[in-house]
C-alpha cells in the first residue's frame, strides 16, 4: 500500500498557506478600516457643532457608512474563504492530520459542533468591527437628524 503522508502534508501546507494569506489580508483590511474611520471621525469632530458645516457632516457619514459596509463585504468573503478551506481540511484523514497539527484558523474543524460556522464568522472581530462602525455612523446621523429638527 503506498504511502500517502507526502500527499496529505503538502495538501495541509497549501491549506495552511492559504489561511495564514487570508488572515494577514483580513488583518491589513482591519488596519485600512480604523485608520480611515478615525479620520472620519476626527474630521466630524470639527464640524459637528458648526451648522454651516451641515453638508460636510453628511458626507462624512456617507463615507463612513459607505466604507464600512465595502470592507464588511470583503472580511466577509475572507473568512468565508477561510471556512472553506477549514471544511476541506476536515476531508483529510485524521491520522494525517494528527501528525501536522492544527491548521490556522479561528473555526473548529469538528462537524459536530453545537455553533454553526456562519455564526462563529459574524462573531469574529473581522466582521464585528465594521459593523459597530456602521452602527455608529447610522446612530451619528439620527442623532444629527433630531438635533437640526
Amino acid at each position: 500500500m503506498e504511502d500517502l503522508r507526502p500527499y496529505y502534508q503538502k495538501k495541509i501546507d497549501d491549506y495552511r498557506k492559504i489561511i495564514e494569506f487570508e488572515h494577514i489580508r483580513i488583518n491589513e483590511r482591519l488596519t485600512i478600516l480604523c485608520q480611515f474611520q478615525g479620520l472620519l471621525f476626527g474630521s466630524l469632530a470639527l464640524g459637528w457643532e458648526k451648522n454651516q458645516n451641515r453638508d460636510l457632516i453628511y458626507i462624512l457619514a456617507f463615507l463612513g457608512v459607505f466604507s464600512s459596509i465595502t470592507l464588511a463585504r470583503s472580511l466577509y468573503q475572507a473568512q468565508i474563504g477561510i471556512v472553506l478551506f477549514q471544511k476541506e481540511y476536515s476531508k483529510i484523514p485524521k491520522k494525517y492530520r494528527e501528525l501536522s497539527g492544527p491548521v490556522m484558523g479561528n473555526m473548529p474543524v469538528d462537524e459536530n459542533d453545537p455553533i454553526p460556522r456562519i455564526v462563529r464568522v459574524f462573531l469574529t472581530p473581522g466582521l464585528v468591527l465594521p459593523l459597530l462602525m456602521l452602527g455608529a455612523w447610522l446612530i451619528l446621523i439620527f442623532l444629527k437628524l433630531l438635533h437640526l429638527g
